[in-house]
């Protein structure tokens, strides 16, 4: 499991970037320096992210659930949004339209009551998606605090929480505050541009450019994910850090990947039957409270410093 350990300053050239991909991206270029880790004493850590996840969870529950109810504050605003600008503002509009096109008996018909009602809708959601792209700004710092506590972690296998975060903030919020407002913004770009496109285009051709979008977005996703672990990982100049962050999203493209889509999995369920209602749902939810915000940082973080841990491999000791 965890052992004590002593650093080394290189990698071996076993463990330098694979040569058939040279021509492409050149991970001999890779920089990486000057660790934020200097404070902790580091330990040999083998471990994968469910083993990892189970260590934590055996010494550190409550911690965890510190960790996640911290990060779920940052999140408050986005909940906020959704339930009083889009769910409650619909559900009102609702009571006020009568069914099949009648006020009532004896009144007159109302003629094109869906139409009316699926152009309020829409007029709703459009408004509630604006603001809900500035409430994720907030998300900046549950990746700035957050991913510098599994940070330590890894290394120590023990979890503090109000340290680390708090360091974290001071050090990295610019650079996800900057990614956070890309993501965000490419998310309200993608949802407006989608309606254009419906309309513009037959459904085939829509269904094309749809998917198309989405993967860039998860590929601009995978980028400013692993560009956050870099700056909270790394003191290091800006380009540096930009550069960093796009050769090791190749250097393991298909694992990478891999994390992204297990790391969004639950959030995506979540919204699919969030309307359905259920017992998913319920389920879900309470997942969502005790490890929801916990699990957005620790899949991926825990992923990025096992690669981290390849440029500054430590041993154990004799």
């Amino acid at each position: 499991m965890f052992e004590n350990t002593k650093m080394y300053g290189r990698i071996s050239k076993k463990q330098k970037g694979a040569k058939n991909l040279e021509p492409l991206v050149d991970y001999k270029k890779i920089k990486l320096a000057d660790e934020r880790s200097s404070h902790v004493e580091k330990r040999l850590n083998r471990l994968g992210v469910w083993k990892f996840f189970k260590v934590l969870y055996r010494d550190s529950m409550l911690k965890i659930f510190l960790l996640n109810f911290l990060l779920l504050i940052f999140a408050v605003p986005a909940i906020l949004v959704y339930y009083f600008k889009i769910f409650q503002e619909t559900y009102a509009l609702n009571l006020t339209l009568p069914t099949a096109n009648f006020l009532g008996i004896g009144s007159n018909v109302w003629l094109n009551v869906g139409a009316y009602s699926a152009e309020q809708t829409q007029l709703i959601t459009n408004g509630g998606i604006i603001w809900l792209s500035l409430s994720l700004l907030a998300l900046a710092f549950v990746f700035s605090g957050g991913f510098a506590v599994i940070r330590d972690a890894f290394w120590t296998g023990k979890l503090v929480v109000l340290k680390p975060f708090w360091k974290g903030i001071t050090a990295s919020i610019g650079y996800t505050f900057a990614g956070t407002a890309v993501l965000s913004g490419s998310f309200l770009g993608i949802y407006f541009l989608s309606g254009i496109i419906k309309a513009a285009f037959p459904t085939w051709a829509y269904i094309v450019m749809l998917v198309v979008i989405w993967a860039v977005f998860v590929l601009l996703f995978m980028y400013i994910y692993t560009l956050f672990a870099v700056a909270v990982t790394y003191r290091q100049p800006v380009g540096d850090n930009l550069a960093d962050a796009w050769r090791l999203m190749w250097l393991n493209f298909l694992p990478n990947l891999i994390r992204i889509i297990i790391t969004a999995v639950p959030f995506v369920l979540y919204f699919l039957f969030a309307s359905s209602g259920g017992i998913l749902t319920t389920l879900l939810l309470a997942a969502a409270l005790m490890f929801g915000m916990f699990y957005l940082v620790f899949v991926y973080m825990t992923h990025m410093m096992k690669t981290f841990a390849l440029f500054h491999p430590v041993e154990k000791k004799k």
